[in-house]
């Protein structure tokens, strides 16, 4: 049954505050006679720019005939383009294909102003001043002459220090069995007081099973697969779990018509890098989860092989983390042979996220994409082609304290 979703919001219009900032309430109805997962996402209008917007909790479970509130919250950086922009909110079911039930919001407007120009001092009342301000050096310049000299405060805006990265911990959880034609799901949570920050899938056979969620979810780690093989199948899903600076999950995605090939980027805000990420292209193949190559998000790509439109969607999650290297390698699958590589971060650091590519598909089983027990990240596939398919695993590493 087909989930009918509603998505509404009491406003055309919502205004900055002098940083730049703004909230707005998207409220999610459920109008089926059964319960069901939501996703909302924001999609925006040229020249607004996705990047600026943060859905808290992007996935929930609605039940039937219930609504939900989703808080959106809005940070325009310093310089951008000033003027009328424009968003919408789509909101999907999480286990269907999104073209079979996504709804769009009404249009929400809000305004980037001109940076206010100081206005020109008058004189007079700044040459009176400067005589009183003269008096007050000679007294301060005094007193610091014959003081002790202190010892230098820190500099303000300095970069922080210390790890990157503190409580890491890697969980696990396995899925329930899963029939031929059967599709499951399954999430690793992190322990109380750490939140996810990277995670992957182990299966327990090396083909039977098609992985299209890995993704963080709320206090853990989703993933989604279904079975188009004859056997029943199960898998593992691990989460790496930590405590990094400022972490703030983004989201990216973008409709993949029949027979295209859809690319989503979900870039992190300025000043923050993506310490993980993952995506979801439901009921397809994703052959990229990686560490965006042009920029400090995520990029997940998929081909959509189907007659329909699919929705592809990125996830990075982001965090103040200067250390934060991305270490690479790539193998060569041999025809009809399980081929396997671990990428090592740098001494001093640990894998808190990991992705992969792969291209072309077909024959090709990407079964394994975990943490490594040496602290990088483990990717291993079965290619079961008569021809030779190239892999490239990804660690993204970080100090750890």
């Amino acid at each position: 049954m087909t989930t009918e979703w509603a998505v509404t919001t009491g406003t055309e219009r919502i205004a900055l505050d002098s940083a730049g900032a703004a909230e707005v309430i998207f409220t999610v109805t459920n109008r089926a006679t059964v319960n069901d997962r939501a996703v909302l996402d924001i999609v925006v209008e040229p020249p607004t720019d996705r990047s600026w917007f943060t859905v808290e909790e992007p996935q929930r479970l609605i039940t039937a005939s219930a609504s939900v509130p989703y808080r959106v919250k809005v940070a325009v950086p310093p310089g951008a383009q000033t003027g009328t922009h424009f968003f919408k909110a789509l909101v999907y079911s999480a286990d269907s294909a999104p073209e079979e039930n996504a709804r769009y919001s009404n249009r929400v407007a809000f305004e980037v102003k001109a940076a206010e120009q100081p206005k020109k001092p008058s004189w007079i009342p700044i040459l009176i001043g400067a005589g009183v301000l003269l008096v007050v050096v000679l007294v301060v310049v005094g007193f610091l002459v014959f003081r002790s000299s202190p010892s230098e405060s820190p500099t303000d805006g300095a970069p922080p220090t210390g790890p990157d990265v503190t409580d890491l911990d890697v969980a696990s959880v396995r899925s329930d069995v899963v029939a031929p034609g059967q599709q499951a799901e399954a999430v690793a949570n992190c322990p109380a007081g750490t939140a996810p920050l990277g995670g992957g899938h182990l299966l327990r056979s090396s083909v039977g099973m098609v992985i299209d969620i890995s993704q963080p979810s709320n206090q853990g780690w989703r993933v989604h697969g279904f079975n188009p093989g004859a056997t029943n199948v199960d898998f593992d899903i691990e989460v790496v779990c930590g405590i990094v600076r400022d972490r703030q999950v983004v989201n990216a995605s973008v409709s993949v018509a029949a027979g295209q090939v859809g690319t989503a980027v979900a870039n992190c805000p300025a000043g923050k890098v993506s310490v993980g990420g993952g995506g979801a292209a439901v009921g397809l193949v994703i052959d990229t989860s990686r560490p965006a190559a042009s920029g400090q998000g995520w990029q997940v790509r998929a081909i959509n092989n189907t007659g329909v439109a699919r929705i592809v969607a990125a996830q990075a999650v982001c965090a103040v983390a200067p250390s934060r290297t991305v270490a690479t390698t790539s193998f060569t699958a041999q025809p009809n042979a399980i081929s396997e590589s671990v990428v090592p971060c740098p001494d001093g650091t640990v894998a808190t996220g990991g992705g992969f590519v792969f291209n072309p598909t077909t024959g090709l089983s990407l079964f394994l994409s975990t943490p490594s027990s040496t602290k990088g990240w483990d990717v291993r596939a079965d290619n079961r082609s008569n021809a030779t398919r190239n892999v490239t695993a990804f660690a993204v590493c970080v100090s750890e304290g």
